[in-house]
C-alpha cells in the first residue's frame, strides 16, 4: 500500500549523529533528553534516565528543538509507547505542541499508523484531535489518506473529532477515504459517512440549545429591566 509521507520532511534527527542533535537543540538537557528518546528502543533502560531528567528539569518536557521536535512528538514518531505513557502522565505535558510543519504528536502517529500511540494520545483529556498542520491536514485526513483503518476508527470514536474539516486543497477525510476505498476500505467509507451525519446532527442540536439559551438570557434580562422600572415607578409615587 502506498504511504504518502515525505521522509525528508518528517524524519527526526539521527541518533547515530550526535552533532546533528546538538545542532538542533539549544539546551544541554534537551540535547540529552532527545538523544535518550531516540536511543530508547535499543536501550530501554534509558527510561529511568529520562524520568529522572524530567523530574529534575520539568520545564524541558515541552521544550522544542530548532527543528521543533519536542519529547512527546519524537516519542510518538518512533512509537515509544512506554516513554509516551510516562510523558502523558506528567502534569506539564502539552499534547498539542506542533512542529514547524504544524504536525502534532497525534498527526505523526496517525501518519505512521501507530494505533497504540494514537489511543494513548486520544485518552489524554487535553488532546485536540482537530488541529491542522500548515497544509490543513488533520490526524483524520492523514489516517484516511494512508488507509490506516484502526486509526480512522479510533479518531471517529472520539466525541470531538470533526470529520468535515478540509485541507488547503479542499480535501476532506471522506474524499481521501473514497479514493482509498479502491484498495478495500468500503466499510470505512460507510462508517465515516455515518459519523459525518451524526456530527452534523449534533451541531444542529448545539445550535438549537444555544438559541434557546440566548432566548432565556434575553427573557431574564428583559424581566429584570421591567422589575427595575416598576420599582422605580413605585418609588417615585411614594416620594
Amino acid at each position: 500500500m502506498d504511504i504518502f509521507v515525505d521522509e525528508d520532511i518528517y524524519r527526526p534527527p539521527d541518533p547515530d549523529k550526535e552533532y546533528q542533535i546538538r545542532y538542533f537543540v539549544k539546551s544541554t538537557n534537551v540535547t540529552i533528553l532527545m538523544k535518550w528518546i531516540l536511543l530508547y528502543s535499543e536501550h530501554p533502560e534509558l527510561l529511568t534516565n529520562i524520568t529522572e531528567l524530567i523530574k529534575t528539569n520539568p520545564n524541558i518536557i515541552n521544550m522544542q528543538c530548532s527543528n521543533s521536535f519536542a519529547a512527546l512528538i519524537l516519542a510518538s514518531y518512533y512509537e515509544h509507547d512506554i516513554v509516551i505513557r510516562m510523558l502523558l502522565d506528567h502534569h506539564n505535558t502539552n499534547p498539542n505542541l506542533q512542529n514547524k510543519y504544524g504536525d502534532t504528536a497525534l498527526i505523526l502517529a496517525s501518519i505512521k499508523g501507530h494505533d497504540i500511540v494514537v489511543r494513548m494520545l486520544l485518552d489524554h483529556p487535553n488532546t485536540n484531535p482537530n488541529l491542522q498542520n500548515k497544509q490543513g491536514h488533520t490526524a483524520l485526513i492523514w489516517a484516511s489518506r494512508n488507509g490506516r483503518d484502526i486509526v480512522v476508527r479510533m479518531l471517529l470514536d472520539h466525541p470531538y473529532t470533526n470529520p468535515n474539516l478540509q485541507n488547503k486543497n479542499g480535501d476532506t477525510a471522506l474524499s481521501w477515504l473514497i479514493w482509498a476505498s479502491r484498495k478495500g476500505h468500503d466499510k470505512l467509507v460507510v462508517l465515516l459517512k455515518y459519523h459525518i451525519h451524526d456530527w452534523n446532527e449534533r451541531q444542529k442540536m448545539v445550535g438549537f440549545h444555544k438559541e434557546c439559551l440566548d432566548e432565556r438570557i434575553m427573557y431574564s434580562i428583559n424581566y429584570h429591566r421591567k422589575c427595575v422600572l416598576l420599582n422605580n415607578t413605585r418609588l417615585s409615587i411614594c416620594l
